[in-house]
């Protein structure tokens, strides 16, 4: 490298020379193979042009220490020569200084750069190949795109509004059309509500502590594992991952050819969740972002990208499940608007502690059991003409939710009712904060029986056991009880 810049230098010096008219350049003397006296050639004195310290890892470990975000240091990487150690025991030592997987990365790509130009110095080199985007350069152009960084750090709400419908799989269900609002106060509080033309409604609330659905039938907590999701999908926001760059692992994926041009793939990674984001590798637009669920792959496709105070936002958005899709078309978004904290608490009748049971139906019928222990009851569930169903208020799947004395009916009937061993039998349909709907009994066999018939309509507090529920409730003087509800028949709600 150094002799081609000297040569460079040469020959910039002596055209200078001779077309400007400047002295001669300082002469040196040296010998040809031609025969005869040795010959004196004008030959200029090469001047070595200085050059800045290539970066090593111990600049890379400084300003780590000293504070720098990964961008920058990325930056000053692609940007300064280098001579850096990036064999393995080298990064396992850079790794323990909290040196960032982004910094790494480019660290390994200079010192692979460094390592072809050594191996090419001492023939002519061909023209270097574009040197493909590494996976931080392709998430700092998908976010360069929506704005400038000290802008999208300053977000700390973002508000929208939008008109969608939710197409169930063909003979799923009909089409759903409803209005959404959207709040995201980061990092970690998120609200959607949605409503139908037939003023049926339905919102969800996810906390760092806590997570629940309200409809006007019931409020329910989300299930724990269900609410641990939400809260991982709400990390690979845009607006979150710039600020929190150092959190996650981007990984190229390389480029693909679409009919609309070429696009950048890159793996996005946190703990055990991994996204893929597609990037028009012209405009840094996000154009698809997809992840597995337990239920299976969502995409989220994004276009129709307008500018607001700033900002470049997609205005339409559609997600694919394997239950349907959802298409949201964006109305108008808010950026870092007052709201009212009151959305964000955590409701009264929200037990996180104990499920909650909201009794849709109750019935008690008489029945007898033999003495080989068979019982004469039976009850079935009826969802005729179809559910109820409400649309999802985080883009996910459809969920379904009973409404007392609509469309799910309980039916029980005994066909013996002989005094072999008389008794009743109190049966009730059950929704719970689990998200699932039950069909629950006890027998009564004596006036003072702990089997009570749970009155419809009202919720009470229980705690699963090994075949049911312990339920809180009242016996037929008053007197609080728990009783035992064997489950009979379970349906999921979402």
């Amino acid at each position: 490298m150094r002799g081609r810049v000297a040569i460079a230098i040469l020959l910039t010096a002596l055209m200078a020379g001779l077309a400007m008219g400047q002295s001669k350049p300082d002469q040196a003397t040296i010998y040809t193979d031609s025969p005869g006296a040795p010959q004196q050639v004008s030959q200029p004195a090469v001047q070595t042009a200085s050059q800045p310290a290539p970066l090593t890892n111990a600049d890379v470990v400084q300003m780590v220490r000293a504070g720098f975000s990964a961008r920058t240091i990325v930056l000053e990487i692609k940007s300064s020569p280098s001579k850096f150690d990036t064999s393995p025991r080298a990064l396992i030592r850079l790794k323990r200084e909290r040196v960032s997987e982004a910094i790494l990365d480019a660290m390994v790509q200079a010192s692979r750069g460094e390592s072809a130009a050594s191996a090419g110095a001492a023939t002519t080199p061909a023209p270097a190949p574009e040197k493909p985007l590494s996976g931080q350069d392709m998430i700092t152009k998908a976010l360069d795109a929506i704005g400038p960084q000290d802008k999208l750090v300053a977000i700390h709400t973002l508000r929208w509004t939008a008109s969608a419908a939710q197409n169930p799989v063909a003979g799923q269900g009909a089409t759903l059309n409803f209005v959404e609002e959207g709040v995201r106060e980061y990092p970690g509080l998120a609200y959607v509500g949605v409503e139908q033309s037939s003023g049926k409604w339905a919102k969800v609330v996810v906390t760092p502590g806590f997570a629940y659905r309200n409809t006007q039938a019931m409020t329910l907590a989300v299930p724990q594992a269900r609410s641990e999701q939400y809260r991982e999908e709400m990390d690979f926001d845009p607006v979150y991952i710039a600020q929190h760059m150092n959190d996650f692992i981007f990984t190229p994926l390389g480029t693909e050819q679409t009919k609309s041009g070429t696009v950048d793939v890159v793996r996005i990674s946190k703990g055990d969740m991994n996204y893929v984001w597609r990037i028009d590798a012209k405009t840094g637009e996000l154009i698809e972002a997809k992840h597995e669920v337990p239920a299976g792959e969502v995409t989220v496709e994004y276009s129709d990208y307008k500018k607001v105070d700033g900002l470049t936002l997609p205005f339409w958005r559609k997600t694919i499940t394997s239950d349907g899709t959802t298409e949201l078309k964006i109305d108008g978004y808010q950026v870092n608007p007052d709201v009212d904290g009151a959305m964000f608490l955590q409701p009264g009748s929200l037990s996180t502690a104990e499920e909650n049971l909201k009794v849709l139906a109750s019935d008690s019928i008489p029945v007898s059991q033999g003495l080989e222990g068979w019982n004469s009851a039976n009850c079935q569930l009826s969802a005729s003409p179809g559910p109820t169903n409400f649309p999802n208020t985080l883009d996910d799947v459809a969920f379904t939710q009973a409404v007392p004395g609509a469309n799910m009916k309980l039916f029980c009937n005994s066909w013996e009712q002989s005094t072999i061993i008389p008794r009743t039998m109190n049966a009730m349909l059950v929704v719970s904060s689990d998200g699932n709907a039950y069909v629950i009994a006890c027998d009564k066999t004596w006036h003072f029986s702990k089997c009570t018939q749970l009155d419809q309509g009202r919720m009470f507090h229980g705690s699963r056991t090994q075949d049911g529920f312990d339920v809180d409730g009242f016996n037929v003087d008053g007197k609080e009880v728990q009783a035992h509800y064997r489950i009979l028949m379970t349906k999921a709600l979402e």
